[in-house]
């Protein structure tokens, strides 16, 4: 079975990944900070599919949950993903006169450290001689910075440095 892990794999582009995927045979470890249930163009593709699925809440800026996340889905599905889609983002507005360590912080742990994290357990939990590929979403503002959304660019910029 391929296996695919989908942060925030509910609703908008983790939905529209998700559904890629399961229309070509994946089945789908589907994350969410909270419990959740896949938006309807998905449970469609879901159904249609007959795709093996379960969701797994976590919140990505708690750095001791998200280093359970891969052991809990290797453990309900018996085997680790072959697939780690890293979607899932913190988005607030803010600029050069209103960030705050508070804002860089919350918005580097979800953007960054929680995918870097998410990526080395899975190196970790990948069985010998197998191997596991990780997609690491970014941004426009990668290669476009603009001075707003400026704690959110620059926790893309250390994603996209660490996926480099």
């Amino acid at each position: 079975m391929k296996l695919a892990l989908v942060t925030a794999g509910f609703h908008r582009l983790g939905a529209a990944i998700a559904a890629r995927l399961a229309e070509n045979g994946w089945a789908l470890a589907l994350h969410g900070r909270k419990p959740d249930v896949p938006d309807a163009a998905l449970a469609g593709v879901l159904t249609r599919h007959n795709t093996p699925w379960f969701g797994f809440t976590t919140d990505l800026s708690d750095a001791e949950a998200v280093q359970h996340l891969i052991p809990t889905v290797e453990a309900h599905f018996g085997q680790a993903p072959d697939l780690l889609v890293n979607n899932a983002s913190q988005f607030e507005w803010d600029d050069p006169t209103s960030v705050t360590p508070a804002s860089l912080s919350a918005h580097f742990n979800v953007n960054a450290a929680a995918p870097v994290t998410l990526a080395t357990a899975l190196a970790g939990h990948v069985a010998q001689g197998q191997t596991a590929t990780v997609v690491n979403i970014l941004d426009q503002r990668i290669r476009h910075p603009g001075g707003d959304q400026l704690s959110y660019t620059i926790s893309k910029l250390a994603l996209f440095g660490a996926t480099e």
